[in-house]
């Protein structure tokens, strides 16, 4: 699998960041870590 298809947009994206700088006790689900994550690593290549 060499394509990777982003579910949702970079505002979406960034506004992520920002909850998690904002409520950083707040505990993420699995899902939302996983999508976090994932748009994280497709970021860093």
């Amino acid at each position: 699998m060499d394509t990777i298809t982003i579910k949702f947009d970079k505002k979406e994206f960034f506004s992520m960041i920002d909850q998690a700088r904002k409520a950083p006790t707040k505990k993420m689900s699995k899902e939302e870590r996983k999508k976090f994550l994932d748009v994280w690593h497709y970021n860093d290549k």
